[in-house]
């Protein structure tokens, strides 16, 4: 079934045509790979889905609350975030529950106070409610197979490649409805690139 859809996408960089007439649709659990040498506008069509660019004329169609991120090469992550934060900043609300429960938890093995007590038990609630148990493990597992251990370092005591790895989690955590990976093996080792073909399939 068809998920995404566009037509006649035009699109140009001054005099340079990147994109004439285009057609593209992407049906659900669909893999496609995007292979191309450098400056064909593999990035620039991934931005254009992403939403991130605007600069074109297109007709777009989805289904409505149709969820699409984008992992890219290079991210506006604030650079004092830490990676806890970066990750659990993303727009899902089974993570900000998990959050809440996290900082609840942790709020209450600092100061055993019936107010700290409440609100775990309240942030627990909301974990059933939101059945985001097993969310809240596959986080972690994906944090973990990705190389990302140290949640408390800001973003800015990163390298490139630390930086890039906390974007992929980030955007895979979301689980949307289309995942769009922009040369997302860059800075994996073996193993962690195993995993993501796994993961990914």
């Amino acid at each position: 079934m068809e998920a995404y859809k566009i037509e006649r996408l035009n699109k140009s960089y001054a005099d340079k045509v990147i994109f004439d007439d285009l057609q593209l649709s992407i049906s659900n659990q669909e893999r496609i790979g995007l292979v191309g040498i450098n400056g064909t506008g593999k990035s620039s069509l991934l931005k254009v889905i992403a939403g991130m660019d605007e600069d074109f004329d297109a007709v777009q169609s989805h289904p409505k609350q149709y969820r699409i991120r984008y992992a890219a090469q290079n991210h506006n992550l604030e650079p004092t975030l830490t990676v806890y934060e970066a990750v659990y900043s993303a727009d899902s609300k089974e993570l900000q529950v998990i959050k809440r429960y996290e900082e609840a938890t942790a709020q209450y093995a600092e100061q055993q106070t019936d107010k700290a007590f409440d609100a775990m038990m309240a942030a627990q609630a909301d974990m059933d409610a939101y059945s985001a148990w097993d969310y809240s493990a596959e986080i972690k597992t994906i944090l973990s197979k990705l190389g990302i251990h140290d949640t408390t370092r800001r973003m800015s005591e990163l390298s490139g490649g630390q930086q890039k790895r906390v974007v992929l989690a980030r955007t895979l955590i979301e689980k949307p409805d289309l995942l769009l990976l922009d040369e997302p093996t860059n800075h994996l080792d073996f193993e962690s690139i195993h995993w993501l073909i796994q993961f990914v399939n």
